[in-house]
């Protein structure tokens, strides 16, 4: 009973986590659905494990190294929960990309707030998708009379017995857990969050395209490919560059940045001058597919965003940095 009232209570404060309107409380509603995902799956698992040992004399499926794995290691319970049934194998990439969500968000308070709220709708879904089956995780159940279920629905029975069942389960997620505020489906989320990020780099490169040159000469000639390759190659060895600026001398730096370099474009795949214009097309078709196909494509682009997004914004802040200094030595020139 009282693991059945924590499960619910979990759901019902990670659900108005998810309602909040500021990032702060939406990092919360992920730790907490993340969890709460995990410790079911875990009770699923080890649920099996006793009905390998009580109820069967034939050999065991899980062996003892095999099972401390899955309790363990969460990649390693989410292809067990697949092969158990207890989830499709699109749930376990779901669940793996709002892992990994989460676990930026707990560790070092990172992620952006869309795919924050992309992981909450992915969570929220697969919850309302099987909670009423998974119920407390467990076969039995214990009780007394003094404690009461406060998320009840129906009525009150002896021991609590009916707080476990599937429809009492239903109803409270009807009732209590109605998580994420803006009701989009995650698939249009997918689509307007990758087509905001290739729609705003592409902002970014109108805005200092055509006058880049004025202030480097040399990139006259430059083109989408260019300016992130090589803006792309600073952030990429940011730290490397810290630590040979901090332990070499200039020739030694020098050096090293030169081989850095050329590594960096040896690995260099070219960037067609219209690649922000066709992503942003693809990416706003997204919002018509399901949402685990929308989740496949970013998946698969997200690299791809990440480096366009962050070099040519790395771009635009060295052209803004450049014009300032330009418009510092005019003024200081009139002086």
């Amino acid at each position: 009973m009282e693991r059945i009232i924590l499960l619910k209570t979990q759901l019902a404060e990670a659900a108005k986590f998810a309602n909040a309107d500021d990032a702060a409380h939406q990092r919360l509603a992920i730790i907490l659905l993340d969890n709460f995902v995990e410790i079911q799956l875990s009770a699923l698992m080890r649920k099996k494990f006793s009905h390998e040992d009580v109820f069967t004399s034939r050999p065991k499926q899980y062996a003892y190294a095999q099972r401390v794995k899955i309790l363990h290691n969460y990649d390693d319970l989410l292809k067990a929960v697949v092969i158990e049934k207890l989830i499709t194998p699109a749930d376990q990439k779901a669940l793996t990309f709002c892992h990994e969500v989460r676990n930026r968000a707990y560790h070092i308070a990172a992620g952006e707030h869309a795919v924050i709220q992309i992981a909450i709708a992915f969570l929220q879904q697969i919850v309302v998708s099987y909670q009423p089956q998974w119920r407390s995780g467990r076969d039995f159940m214990s009780g007394n009379f003094k404690t009461v279920d406060p998320f009840a629905i129906g009525p009150a029975s002896p021991w609590g017995l009916g707080c476990n069942d599937e429809k009492e389960w239903s109803a409270f997620l009807d009732k209590y857990f109605i998580a994420g505020s803006s009701g989009c489906p995650a698939a249009v989320m997918i689509a307007d969050y990758l087509s905001g990020k290739v729609r705003q780099a592409a902002d970014w490169y109108n805005y200092f395209r055509n006058e880049y040159s004025v202030y480097a000469p040399d990139t006259k000639d430059w083109q989408l490919n260019d300016f992130v390759k090589f803006y792309s190659f600073f952030e990429k060895h940011e730290f490397e560059l810290k630590v040979l600026k901090e332990e070499s001398s200039g020739h030694v730096y020098n050096q090293g940045y030169t081989k850095l370099m050329a590594q960096h474009v040896a690995g260099w795949k070219f960037i067609r001058p219209d690649r922000l214009v066709t992503l942003e097309k693809k990416f706003k078709a997204i919002a018509g597919v399901p949402a685990h196909k929308a989740l496949e494509k970013y998946i698969s682009h997200r690299s791809e965003v990440e480096l366009l997004h962050g070099a040519i914004g790395c771009a635009a802040s060295a052209f803004d940095q450049r014009v300032e200094e330009s418009i510092e030595y005019i003024q200081e020139m009139r002086r």
